[in-house]
């Protein structure tokens, strides 16, 4: 795909089996009206098993600036944001999901925000659809704001409620910070927005948020989040609680020095997340998804090690079993696991 002129924005779609709504999403974009014809939209074809190709490579005959990148191996979300991120040329960056909209004729107001106030991030609320009905609940987050730092908006308007700024799909992005301080998403599936948008507000120094509505998230129980919730597994535990807990310290060690009160939270944020591995004594894991545990754990040994001092007594323990072998640690677990579920058949009396 060529173009005479720097697209103004890129929109970066991830799209994993997407063929009820990929159609939908693209039309949001492409029938705004006003002038921002000069855009491009970039979908990221991660492995579908579906139809979700096809309805793209069908609309790329329809529309010119609609480039498809076909991935040959089932990437992490993060990943295929990057590739997005890297193949992206607009002068702004939208990353939204193939089973959400934008707003109708919203994107000249927003493009001419970030032109006009030099902006690295502008924010905005957006609207919460229910699969199979037409009732939207609006979020509203943000009220109208100054240009101020990113950690002065998150202290000001955010403080100790850094969680609600973990989406990334509710803002665009100016191309060269992100350039600039080099924004890449983790390798995960779970919490890799919230490390982007957590470091990308830190850095800023020009963010606004607006009252308006530009975006309209859908419940779609059928997404990768929604079943990475609704269907745990070893790998989900793991990913959600040490991985995601140490991007979150990664973040810090790489973005120091900043507001002592951000970091607090963060921290707060990860040792809440670590510990979350505690998680395996609650559930009935299958034999074969307990030694998986244990051989994961073995893997990021390193990971382990520098976390240690964000781990409770109970967690530091299991993990210091595990260096006696795997049959030391499966007596360690059915033990804690039996006290886990007595404890819970006490309270539930």
């Amino acid at each position: 795909m060529t173009h005479n002129l720097q697209p103004t924005i890129s929109f970066i779609i991830p799209c994993y089996n997407a063929d009820k709504y990929i159609a939908e999403c693209l039309s949001s974009i492409y029938d705004q009206n006003g002038n921002c014809s000069n855009f491009e939209v970039i979908c990221i074809n991660d492995c579908s098993t579906d139809n979700t190709k096809q309805i793209i490579l069908d609309l790329q005959q329809i529309h010119s600036t609609l480039a498809l990148i076909d991935l040959s191996e089932k990437k992490a979300t993060g990943t295929t944001r990057n590739i997005g991120l890297d193949a992206a040329k607009g002068e702004f960056i939208w990353f939204v999901d193939a089973d959400d909209v934008i707003k109708p004729n919203i994107l000249d107001h927003l493009l001419s925000l970030c032109k006009s106030e030099q902006l690295d991030e502008l924010l905005f609320n957006y609207d919460v659809m229910r699969e199979n009905s037409d009732d939207r609940i609006k979020d509203s987050s943000f009220r109208t704001t100054p240009i101020v730092q990113g950690c002065e908006f998150i202290n000001t308007f955010f403080s100790g409620r850094l969680s609600d700024l973990s989406i990334v799909w509710r803002q665009i992005y100016r191309a060269a910070f992100i350039h600039q301080h080099q924004l890449r998403f983790p390798d995960l599936n779970i919490g890799e927005d919230s490390i982007f948008a957590w470091s990308s507000l830190i850095q800023a120094t020009r963010v606004k948020a607006i009252e308006t509505t530009g975006y309209t998230y859908r419940i779609n129980p059928e997404s990768t989040t929604s079943k990475l919730q609704q269907t745990p597994n070893i790998d989900i535990l793991f990913e959600k609680s040490i991985l995601f807990g140490n991007a979150i310290i990664n973040l810090i060690r790489q973005s120091m020095p900043f507001d002592t009160a951000i970091i607090n939270e963060l921290l707060k944020n990860a040792t809440w997340s670590i510990n979350n591995i505690s998680l395996i004594f609650t559930e009935n894991y299958s034999p074969l998804e307990i030694r998986k545990f244990y051989h994961l754990c073995s893997a990021h040994s390193s990971i382990l090690a520098s976390l240690q001092t964000h781990f409770t007594k109970k967690s530091r323990r299991s993990i210091k079993m595990m260096q006696y072998g795997f049959y030391v640690w499966l007596i360690y677990f059915k033990t804690e696991q039996f006290r886990s579920k007595k404890k819970s058949q006490q309270c539930s009396s």
